[in-house]
């Protein structure tokens, strides 16, 4: 007579789920091989985040290791405080230093040109901080917190910025006061 011995085991979490079956060499079937496989190789992957624009790995995530405003930019020249999406701010100032180069290439700026490009330049302000936008170097950030999962696309995260109730309220006070 042949006497076999079972035992049911429930386990939710993977990782344990794994160390049981590499504990009691319990057979795993390919599908079960290749998941792991796929998150070891995602897990290896650095993705990007739309938030700072940084690459990071899935687990490195920690809190803080983000920097970033989570707001919209306004347009400070502007007498609606007209608002825009971070990066088409950063793509609107480039795009004018641009033409100032080229410009000035073929006539000198005067003293007077200079300072109001200048001024030009410091117009675009983060409604979150009032922090200045730059075009070029570091961008930081007035935020602090984990990097923005792999499947949040940039349309999205800008989508979020832009329609942020508490920042809306804040450019409709700013238009307030200069009335």
């Amino acid at each position: 007579v042949n006497e076999e011995k079972w035992s049911v085991m429930v386990i939710r979490d993977p990782f344990l789920l794994r160390q049981f079956c590499d504990d009691v060499a319990f057979t795993r079937s390919i599908r079960e091989i290749e998941e792991e496989e796929a998150e070891i190789r995602r897990a290896d992957q650095p993705v990007r985040c739309v938030q700072c624009s940084d690459y990071y790995l899935v687990q490195d995530n920690k809190m803080g290791v983000c920097v970033h405003h989570d707001g919209f930019v306004y347009d400070n020249h502007s007498i609606t405080l007209a608002q825009w999406g971070q990066h088409a701010a950063i793509a609107q100032l480039l795009k004018e230093e641009a033409e100032a180069i080229k410009q000035s290439s073929t006539n000198p700026l005067t003293p007077e040109q200079k300072e109001r490009l200048e001024r030009e330049k410091q117009r675009f302000k983060y409604i979150c901080c009032n922090q200045t936008v730059q075009a070029s170097g570091m961008v930081g950030g007035c935020k602090r917190g984990k990097h923005s999962l792999a499947d949040v696309k940039l349309i999205q995260w800008e989508y979020e910025c832009d329609h942020n109730r508490d920042y809306q309220d804040k450019r409709l006070n700013l238009l307030q006061t200069r009335i």
